[in-house]
């Protein structure tokens, strides 16, 4: 008799395992499948979020200068620097109404000169292929005297796309040998429509 309820014991165990696996199987099958589809649907919707992320703008500039310095007698009173201020688009987005900012420290060091002109006459129309750069206040003679800013900003480029290289040639640095006491630095800076805060060069005119 006992014999008999052992295995009647064993065989509603083995039973309730076979229940338990089948629902261990199905549940696994159930959340295989639930796997499976957010697979699918991660697949799918990576491509729509790497679209929607190369579409961030972004923008950002590379500026540097590049110049020489024409050597003079110790005797002279002006030292003379001719250059290049180059102002690049390195962002993936155009940028608007760009224009540059020179700092010279000590203000009363040194004088820039450039393809700068005084008239600002929409009717003085160029061609784009040349260059042409106004003062943007109109107090400029005295942001030049106290502070020794140049604002300028190119008539001849009102956009600046990803990649293209705005230019301000041929500029001439007459720096003055009796204002400058202990150095002489010539800083460049870049603004735009979307960029507000300005970025500075990578590098500087200096004379200690």
């Amino acid at each position: 008799m006992s014999n008999s309820n052992t295995d009647i014991q064993l065989k509603q165990k083995l039973l309730h395992y076979q229940s338990e696996l089948s629902k261990y199987k199905r549940l696994n099958s159930n959340l295989q499948k639930d796997i499976n589809r957010y697979k699918k649907e991660f697949l799918a919707g990576a491509p729509v979020i790497n679209e929607t992320l190369s579409r961030t703008p972004s923008f950002s500039v590379l500026s540097f200068f590049n110049y020489t310095v024409f050597l003079s007698e110790p005797e002279d009173e002006e030292l003379l620097v001719n250059g290049n201020f180059h102002m690049k688009n390195t962002g993936t987005s155009t940028l608007h109404e760009p224009f540059i900012v020179f700092r010279i420290t000590p203000p009363a060091g040194a004088g820039l000169n450039g393809k700068i002109t005084l008239s600002n006459h929409k009717d003085s129309v160029l061609y784009k292929d040349d260059e042409e750069w106004t003062y943007m206040d109109s107090g400029w003679k005295d942001t030049i005297r106290n502070k020794g800013e140049y604002w300028l900003k190119p008539s001849h480029c009102a956009e600046l796309k990803p990649e293209e290289t705005l230019t301000f040639s041929s500029f001439d640095l007459r720096i003055k040998r009796e204002n400058v006491i202990d150095r002489l630095t010539l800083q460049g800076f870049c603004f735009a429509s979307e960029l507000k805060e300005g970025i500075p060069s990578k590098n500087t005119v200096s004379f200690y």
